[in-house]
């Protein structure tokens, strides 16, 4: 019966997808700066980029890698923040997850559905293809970043606190140690 409800639950998040088109950006940069952030991965080192999107061009942008434990992998995890100019959702941080230890790339991607779909607040999530000066980089989930925008489209205090994981692996259990596993992030800290 478990398994039917998980197959039932599965299929109609999936079915919210179908007649979706997976968006494409294209990212340029210096293939030199882009090896220098592969290779200093555990580094926060913004690059400068143009990223383009539906026939719209930013040039004034930058990309890091990004993730904790995911940064050792051989794809990467990839921050981008526009400086000035957005894309028609208004979006300035975008959060693309490698995705490197799934291989459906469902898996997140479903957990966020399942908390958007009970009533609960939590990030966007949609895949994306990427490509690295015209070359296909890869398929990505993009991750809505959790900051002031988050909450004040969801009708938060913007002052309030949030809580980020501090490692890969925090799984909301009564059994983390929520010292250890997660922080406090700016917004809300003193």
């Amino acid at each position: 019966m478990k398994r039917i409800l998980l197959a039932f639950i599965l299929l109609s998040i999936l079915k919210s997808g179908i007649n979706q088109t997976i968006k494409e950006y294209y990212i340029y940069c210096e293939p030199t700066d882009f090896q220098h952030i592969y290779q200093n991965y555990s580094e926060n080192i913004y690059i400068p980029i143009v990223i383009k999107h539906n026939n719209i061009t930013i040039d004034n942008a930058r990309m890091r890698i990004r993730g904790d434990g995911s940064r050792v992998h051989p794809k990467k995890s990839l921050k981008v923040k526009l400086d000035g100019e957005t894309f028609e959702d208004n979006i300035i941080t975008f959060n693309f997850n490698a995705e490197y230890e799934d291989k459906s790339y469902m898996q997140q991607y479903v957990v966020a559905k399942l908390f958007e779909l009970s009533g609960h607040h939590c990030f966007k999530a949609e895949h994306v293809r990427l490509y690295l000066n015209d070359e296909f980089l890869g398929l990505y989930l993009y991750v809505e970043n959790i900051d002031e925008n988050f909450l004040a489209s969801r009708n938060m205090d913007i002052n309030g606190n949030l809580y980020k994981a501090k490692i890969d692996g925090a799984s909301l259990s009564i059994y983390d140690n929520v010292y250890i596993i997660y922080k406090m992030t700016g917004l809300g800290k003193e």
